[in-house]
């Protein structure tokens, strides 16, 4: 069995709740991860929800065997 590093590229369409576009783009940078990975109080504290997260896209970019 071989041993490989995989380097993947993902994207995802997120909706969510926040004050604007600028700040509803800095929290999901900021707290999305394959998951939405931001505590209730992390919710409280910035005033937004994510409601859901899709992935669009997931695709493998680069593959190289590892001796």
């Amino acid at each position: 069995m071989g041993r490989y590093n995989v380097v993947v590229s993902r994207s995802f369409a997120v909706e969510i709740d926040a004050e604007n576009s600028v700040v509803a783009s800095r929290l999901v940078e900021t707290f999305l991860g394959f998951k939405d990975e931001a505590t209730e109080t992390e919710q409280k504290e910035n005033n937004f929800k994510i409601h859901s997260i899709e992935m669009l896209e997931n695709d493998v970019i680069e593959i190289e065997s590892v001796n």
